[in-house]
């Protein structure tokens, strides 16, 4: 249990640096769209404690800002992520994030 939350420790640790380097980054170029929806969703996701919340929120996040889904097509891709997530919670981030793109598509071409 104790490797287990040590491995949760250091993918948080991982995933707050990572948003603290995209956040750097961003100052030291001209800023895209991408940049300053990523700069935006790092400083909103960066309150959750475990790497698979966020992940989902920066995910969920980029796709509010950057891709401007429907309200319809973002609350069915939030309510099957957030499933998924509630189902998985141990989930890793980047099974998170691949699940959302599906959780997505699906919607998208749903609606």
């Amino acid at each position: 249990m104790e490797g287990n939350g040590m491995k949760k420790l250091m993918l948080t640790v991982m995933m707050v640096t990572m948003v603290v380097v995209v956040a750097v980054a961003t100052d030291f170029q001209l800023e895209t769209s991408t940049k300053k929806c990523a700069k935006k969703c790092g400083s909103r996701c960066i309150v959750e404690l475990l790497p698979g919340r966020i992940a989902l929120c920066f995910v969920l996040c980029m796709i509010k800002c950057k891709l401007v889904p429907t309200q319809v097509v973002y609350n069915c891709t939030s309510g099957c992520a957030n499933s998924f997530l509630h189902n998985n919670p141990n989930a890793d981030p980047k099974e998170v994030r691949l699940h959302v793109d599906q959780c997505y598509e699906r919607c998208r071409n749903k609606i």
